[in-house]
């Protein structure tokens, strides 16, 4: 049986992640199609936790972009934290990327690039950030429309988010920095054949400039357009 989550009617159940379920559930009240994250309750390791994800959520959702899915108020019910956002029919970067393998056609690659880099600089404007940028939250729509989605997309979610962590990310504090590191392997993976390190994965100081090194190494072996000619924008991003 389906959750109770008024004022949404659930008529799609997608994978479940690690601590959260997914579905695409119409508003009751104005049938607007919405795609909601609900997360229980007992994911948070406490109230000051759960509290610092709604602020961030309040001030994102005041956000409003050409290219970026909107994102609706938190709400809490006896499931949990709900975080909603707009449906837009299409698939992720990250599965796309699956299906027609890297890099990403050049016209498409400069176009995506384009998208993102748009979206984050306006919300750095505001001195906002994404805070959880990945290829699995770039939507990509049956007319090859790019959106970027606050909320991870079915069905990889955030399994590999450490793969678009700097060492030094703090996860409960989105920063302009993170999603410029994010943005980094973001565009090595449309623009370039490389596989993302993950450095945040690293466990010391020595350990840490191995993720640069990696891409440093790669981008250097590269030759040709556009590969070539992005190699130093994706090492500032990644430094």
């Amino acid at each position: 049986m389906e959750p109770a989550l008024y004022p949404y009617q659930i008529i799609e159940r997608y994978a479940s992640s690690k601590n959260a379920s997914y579905f695409r559930a119409p508003r009751a009240d104005n049938g607007a199609d919405t795609y909601l994250r609900v997360i229980p309750i007992s994911s948070f390791s406490g109230a000051n936790e759960l509290l610092s994800l709604q602020l961030t959520v309040q001030k994102q959702s005041a956000f409003r972009h050409p290219s970026v899915i909107p994102l609706g108020l938190p709400d809490v019910s006896a499931n949990g934290l709900i975080l909603n956002q707009a449906y837009i029919t299409g698939k992720s970067l990250s599965d796309t990327l699956k299906d027609s393998g890297r890099p990403m056609a050049l016209e498409d690659a400069f176009s995506t690039a384009y998208t993102v880099i748009s979206a984050l600089a306006a919300l750095h404007g505001q001195s906002l950030a994404h805070g959880s940028l990945t290829s699995n939250h770039i939507l990509i729509t049956p007319e090859e429309e790019v959106f970027v989605s606050f909320l991870p997309l079915p069905n990889d979610y955030d399994s590999k988010i450490k793969r678009y962590r700097h060492t030094g990310t703090n996860a409960e504090t989105p920063n302009p920095r993170d999603d410029v590191f994010a943005l980094g392997v973001v565009l090595t993976e449309i623009f370039t054949g490389l596989i993302p390190y993950g450095g945040s994965v690293a466990d010391s100081h020595r350990n840490a400039n191995k993720y640069y090194e990696y891409y440093e190494s790669g981008l250097a072996n590269l030759e040709g357009f556009p590969a070539r000619d992005v190699a130093d924008l994706i090492l500032s991003c990644l430094s």
